[in-house]
């Protein structure tokens, strides 16, 4: 009896500790796991999906060189939005979800081919403000709209926006650069002046106002 019990005893702890170990292993993995996600990328061609985005703007911008910086092509690339993962977990142009890049923060549903490439005709650079400039003229000048209008249509969801994640990057669960980080995801549409602490600048009588140049 006593070495049935012995043995049915062996038989108990080698299943308990194969359970621990599991438990373990999962409690192991799921750290790793969760690190891995948040880790901050340093540069764009990090992130996944970069290589067929990239592709796709270095098109566009082809086609708005060899047609002589032609305005419409330039409108085209400006206004073209690349869907990369930007936080870690293989999802594309995710909606509210944000990371860092460079150590500067941004949401992954306002990202646009001027923040993955370099696109020039001449001197003239298709960087955030210029293409702002771009379209104020696009849309004005040669369509014909009200500047109010323009501005509605430039700052809207089918044109240029820092997104829809929270600008309380605080709250993105994510390890900071550094303490009292105070960046916000807005912070080059607020450069390039789409924005004036995030909110889009379309009314015309005021200072900010996205289409400023062409205002009378």
């Amino acid at each position: 009896m006593s070495k049935g019990l012995n043995a049915l005893e062996i038989v108990f702890g080698m299943l308990l500790l194969v359970i621990v170990t599991f438990v373990l292993i999962r409690l192991i993995t799921n750290i790793v796991t969760e690190k891995k996600v948040t880790q901050p990328l340093q540069e764009f061609d990090q992130a996944y999906r970069f290589s067929q985005e990239l592709a796709k703007c270095k098109d566009l911008c082809s086609k708005y060189i060899s047609n002589d910086c032609n305005i419409r092509d330039a409108v085209n690339y400006c206004l073209s939005k690349v869907n990369i993962d930007i936080n870690g977990n293989k999802k594309t142009g995710e909606k509210f979800v944000g990371g860092l890049v460079a150590n500067l923060p941004y949401c992954e549903d306002g990202l646009y081919c001027f923040h993955i490439d370099d696109c020039s005709c001449g001197t003239f650079k298709l960087d955030p403000e210029n293409c702002r400039k771009i379209l104020c003229q696009y849309y004005i000048s040669d369509m014909g709209l009200e500047p109010e209008k323009a501005a509605q249509i430039i700052t809207g969801p089918k044109g240029i926006n820092f997104g829809t994640c929270n600008p309380d990057i605080t709250r993105w669960n994510i390890e900071l650069p550094y303490e009292n980080y105070d960046l916000t995801p807005y912070f080059w549409t607020d450069n390039a002046k789409y924005t004036y602490d995030g909110v889009p600048s379309v009314n015309p009588e005021e200072e900010n106002f996205v289409c400023f140049e062409y205002l009378n």
